[in-house]
């Protein structure tokens, strides 16, 4: 979304944000303790079903809707997340789709893979 509409994105995100994901998460670490490492996980599921809410409104340009990445977003936020009462909760695993039919990451092909 950066690449293709910077402008609107740098608009509409909140503050909080750029503290929140400006270190790529696979650099930090999670907090201590269930309680923390839940309330962590469910930040980020709210903020992700912030910005599909987002990406829905009229002033939100629509062609970010049609990106590869902001349907695959869609979808694992669907398999991964709901929402009850207004509260954003996490899917257990035993109501999660099966590995097989969940969404996946595409792989990099192999050297030589036609």
């Amino acid at each position: 979304m950066a690449t293709h509409e910077p402008e609107w994105l740098a608009g509409w995100a909140p503050p909080e944000w750029f503290d929140r994901y400006a270190i790529r998460f696979e650099d930090t670490r999670l907090p201590k303790g269930k309680v923390k490492q839940t309330e962590l996980i469910e930040q980020i599921g709210a903020d992700g079903l912030r910005l599909l809410a987002a990406l829905h409104a009229p002033d939100a340009p629509g062609s970010l809707r049609l990106l590869d990445r902001v349907q695959n977003l869609r979808q694992m936020w669907n398999e991964q997340y709901f929402v009850d009462n207004g509260q954003v909760h996490r899917r257990d695993l035993k109501d999660r789709p099966p590995a097989r039919t969940a969404w996946s990451r595409p792989t990099t092909p192999t050297h030589g893979a036609a």
